[in-house]
């Protein structure tokens, strides 16, 4: 599904390195009285031009997964370009929701959305607004862009409607 021979696409269930980052989620869990939600060994990950599909990535659709892919491999492409300053704004001062963690996932969601378009139906687009507001704003990724959420939440209806306007229904 991604043409790139440089890319390598492993389970994380069978790697010691997920597993020690699992432990390291776990614990930031615990410390932060389970206000995040990290669920780290179901979800996708990517590092470096390595990614690592979840647990429950033999349940999901062949669309589905053609999608996650194309988001995670948004990942790879903003690690080539931009190496160490991706990874230091990815992460720097995540906990305050000053990173830049937000931008770099809405590029990748970007990304996944346009692939699961291809066999999306009638949406309510208000609804998508919200959920993919919420969902980067929200404890799932470190409340990466709360602190500019109706800022954000503009730019995510800007491509929501203009990208889906024809599948819109309701509002």
């Amino acid at each position: 599904m991604i043409d790139d021979p440089t890319v390598i696409i492993k389970f994380k269930r069978i790697s010691k390195l997920m597993h020690i980052l699992n432990w390291f989620c776990s614990v930031l869990e615990f410390i932060c009285f389970n206000k995040i939600d990290l669920n780290f060994m179901n979800r996708e990950t990517t590092v470096g031009e390595t990614i690592y599909l979840g647990l429950r990535w033999q349940k999901y659709s062949t669309l589905n997964r053609k999608a996650i892919l194309a988001h995670e491999y948004e990942h790879i492409l903003q690690w080539r370009k931009w190496n160490i300053l991706y990874i230091m704004s990815y992460y720097l001062f995540l906990p305050l929701g000053l990173s830049f963690r937000g931008y770099w996932e809405w590029q990748a969601f970007k990304a996944q959305l346009l692939i699961q378009k291809e066999k999306t139906y009638k949406v309510n687009l208000d609804i998508m607004v919200n959920y993919y507001t919420n969902v980067l704003t929200g404890s799932k990724y470190f409340f990466a862009l709360w602190i500019i959420k109706p800022l954000f939440k503009k730019v995510v209806k800007k491509f929501i409607y203009k990208n889906f306007k024809e599948l819109k229904y309701g509002n």
